[in-house]
């Protein structure tokens, strides 16, 4: 993998959200694949629509959708190859189909089982939905991330935004095509269509769908 493959895949992915794409942040150099004007660092145990609303207000995205949905693409390369890389897709928050009755209950039953902190957090919610009509949101971004020098956990790995210590080794790093591909049934307000000349990701890397080794794995030819 070399920039100019990341670069390849970023105009196959720029073509293919062109129905949809409202703005485009891409930055490129030499051994650089990012966004203008970012920023490094992670969000932790935050709420996710604050996390959102952050990162749109502070333009932090390669590509931005009409209907809020967003990309970030960061691929980092040294003399050896890939050190560092990037690959997040964030939904925009929407209201989750609970009903306030079921928080209600379940909020009854923590109570009964002595689970006070939990209950009072359900209780809270209920009056938020009570004042407000709002259920929250039940939604999370999705991330691939690389880094050679890690030695904590894998080296590559799935990552979901709401459960943080949970990392799913994966013996590959997407180009920004083949994780589009990855989290396209997400993608609803959009008319993408992948043409078998496109699904060469980059140079002589074609994806090969349900080939794993793994606990995550997709063989490249």
């Amino acid at each position: 993998m070399r920039v100019a493959d990341i670069s390849q895949s970023l105009e196959f992915v720029k073509n293919l959200l062109s129905d949809c794409l409202q703005s485009d942040l891409v930055l490129s150099s030499d051994r650089l694949v990012s966004w203008r004007g970012y920023k490094c660092g992670i969000f932790k145990d935050q709420y996710y629509p604050v996390e959102y609303q952050w990162l749109i207000d502070h333009h932090q995205y390669s590509y931005l959708l009409r209907d809020g949905l967003f990309f970030q693409f960061y691929y980092e390369f040294g003399r050896d190859g890939l050190n560092k890389a990037r690959a997040a897709f964030y939904p925009r928050p929407i209201s989750s189909n609970c009903k306030k009755e079921d928080i209600y209950g379940v909020a009854e039953a923590c109570l009964d089982a002595n689970d006070e902190s939990l209950s009072e957090y359900l209780l809270n919610i209920v009056e938020e939905i009570e004042r407000t009509g709002i259920v929250p949101p039940n939604t999370s971004h999705v991330r691939f991330d690389f880094d050679k020098e890690v030695t904590s956990h894998e080296v590559s790995h799935l990552q979901f935004g709401g459960i943080g210590n949970l990392r799913i080794p994966s013996d590959f790093f997407p180009t920004p095509l083949a994780f589009v591909e990855f989290i396209s049934d997400l993608i609803t307000d959009c008319n993408m269509s992948f043409q078998p000349s496109a699904r060469s990701h980059s140079v002589n890397k074609a994806l090969r769908n349900l080939v794993c080794n793994r606990v995550i794995g997709l063989k490249h030819d």
